[in-house]
């Protein structure tokens, strides 16, 4: 939505601070740390999982939700964390009002997302064209399913989805900046599809209010 040098099948907490001392750094520096560590020497497909079981033990940590996600943060969507070397990016989104989003991928990139306070409605979507037609797509529903505060679910490159979104504090992580590349976007029950180029919006710090 965002901690150790070992593959996840080795993980256990005891190892983890042996090895590192992560357990010594701010739960969120710790994570990030892991993070990179992960993303270095893991193949993409046990990265992913690795990543997703450390960003649910973040989400267990009331007073880092509370830091970064809480009431002092503004609304819209900030950058909590860029790591250069392995490019991913751990955003915050902070949303005080409700909307859909069009059927979408994120191109090339990964996205490890969830709620960390209420939760989201997704719809996963499958193409059933050949794409052989410019500006053609036809999509059905491959999956419609809830994500609950705490909760994490990964978007390999390339999966298309919609989200039904709430008054809600979310903090993805992905790799390479999803936000600011190009991805694809549907228009579902008019069959069209465009490319959507965010490579102008600026990515912001998350302040607090004043």
């Amino acid at each position: 939505l965002s901690f150790l040098t070992v593959r996840l099948s080795s993980f256990c907490p005891g190892e983890r601070q042996a090895r590192g001392g992560s357990a010594m750094k701010h739960p969120f520096d710790a994570y990030c740390a892991d993070c990179r560590a992960i993303l270095l020497v893991d193949d993409q497909a046990t990265a992913l999982e690795a990543l997703q079981v450390s960003l649910e033990k973040l989400l267990a940590n009331p007073s880092f939700i509370e830091e970064r996600l809480g009431r002092d943060i503004l609304p819209g969507k900030h950058v909590l964390h860029h790591d250069p070397d392995t490019d991913m990016y751990v955003l915050a989104h902070i949303y005080e009002s409700v909307g859909k989003s069009p059927a979408h991928d994120h191109g090339d990139h990964w996205v490890i997302y969830e709620n960390a306070k209420k939760y989201t409605d997704m719809t996963g979507w499958s193409r059933v064209d050949d794409g052989s037609r410019e500006g053609f797509a036809k999509l059905e529903i491959e999956r419609e399913y809830r994500i609950n505060a705490g909760s994490v679910v990964v978007f390999r490159a390339g999966q298309i989805h919609s989200i039904n979104i709430l008054r809600k504090r979310a903090l993805p992580a992905d790799g390479g900046g999803v936000e600011g590349g190009k991805n694809l976007r549907f228009d579902v029950e008019n069959k069209r599809i465009e490319v959507q180029d965010w490579s102008e919006e600026p990515r912001r710090f998350a302040q607090p209010r004043k």
